[in-house]
């Protein structure tokens, strides 16, 4: 017996932003975004909105940077609304069929993403 062989998609950095700008938020019950029991925890206790992860995500909103961490797993940063000095980063996972599986949030300070050097 032959086994199967299954491949799976490897997105790019490049893939994922297509993605991202495809989401419809007129659309939000065929878009296929799927919340964790984490990520509704992380932000219970981080945020208290679930509603910022979305804005960010269906918004026009530019991101200030995208991070593959993983196979198919990506961490992007979107500067934050109010708080001037942090970011919000969303880390995503995306399967085949370009679904989205939103896995963490978390606040970073704009000093990771942003540097000044003394000269």
């Amino acid at each position: 017996m032959i086994g199967r062989c299954i491949i799976i998609k490897n997105y790019s950095i490049f893939e994922v932003v297509e993605i991202i700008n495809d989401l419809n938020p007129n659309l939000i019950e065929e878009n296929t975004v799927r919340n964790t029991k984490h990520i509704v925890d992380s932000i219970n206790k981080r945020f208290n909105d679930i509603n910022l992860i979305y804005e960010l995500l269906f918004s026009n909103e530019e991101n200030v940077g995208i991070l593959k961490s993983n196979y198919n797993t990506f961490k992007i940063f979107y500067k934050h609304p109010i708080k001037k000095s942090k970011d919000v980063c969303i880390v995503i996972s995306i399967n085949d069929n370009k679904d989205i599986k939103l896995i963490t949030s978390y606040l970073s300070p704009i000093e990771k993403r942003v540097r000044t050097y003394e000269r």
